[in-house]
């Protein structure tokens, strides 16, 4: 997270509530799972009524088959961690999650032992494992961290990619706020339920739980699955 983005805290609290309160009247993974995805809806309707009442200045440069921010390090929750496996051994063919899983496994190794300014600097080399053909593969399912990614001079994103930077780009304060308000609510409600809640990478996380298909159902025990 951008560590000058002050956060909605009653927005925090609002969703760390409503995670303690469903969890302790129906503890199960797909209710777990649920929550997160409500996360997320609510993150676009959010975001959605906030423009459709303050008309943006300046338009956002991001349009499909933009992929630039797909390079950076991604970071997700657990739970989103588990929605993206659960979608991916529902909806994709064998093949591909294959294919995928190969990938999450081949990138995860790359970036054993470097420092996050290394993998700055590398990251034209280390794309996110969903994307495809320059699109996203679980786009509907998508981190909140990526629903906060936004610019407004896609060849300054180029540019940042290619030098192996990540600095100096302008945003929409309300575009980090309402996710990574969500995203800490989460982390705070299923911390408090007595689940392993922290920030992790995502490619790595994913590589892990789709080698490991009971992972959620240990995570929602309470067990630190993730190191």
């Amino acid at each position: 997270m951008k560590p000058w983005i002050e956060l909605d805290q009653e927005l925090v609290g609002r969703v760390k509530n409503m995670v303690v309160e469903a969890l302790a009247a129906a503890r199960n993974l797909e209710m777990a799972l649920e929550l997160t995805r409500q996360a997320m809806q609510w993150s676009d309707r959010l975001l959605e009524a906030f423009e459709a009442a303050n008309p943006l200045p300046r338009p956002v440069a991001c349009q499909p088959g933009c992929t630039f921010c797909c390079h950076n390090q991604v970071e997700a929750s657990p739970a989103e961690v588990f929605i993206i496996a659960q979608v991916m051994r529902h909806f994709f063919a064998p093949k591909k999650q294959e294919l995928i899983k190969e990938k999450t496994l081949r990138l995860s190794a790359l970036k054993v032992g470097k420092t996050k300014k290394e993998l700055a600097a590398a990251r034209e080399n280390l794309p996110c494992p969903l994307l495809e053909e320059d699109r996203c593969a679980v786009y509907p399912w998508r981190p909140l961290t990526c629903r906060a990614m936004h610019a407004f001079n896609r060849e300054h994103c180029q540019a940042s990619l290619a030098a192996g930077d990540l600095g100096g780009e302008e945003y929409y304060l309300h575009r980090y706020v309402f996710p990574l308000s969500l995203s800490a609510g989460l982390l705070e409600g299923f911390g408090a339920a007595g689940c392993q809640a922290k920030v992790l990478d995502l490619t790595t996380a994913l590589a892990q739980a789709l080698l490991e298909p009971t992972l959620g159902e240990r995570w929602l025990a309470g067990e630190e699955v993730f190191s």
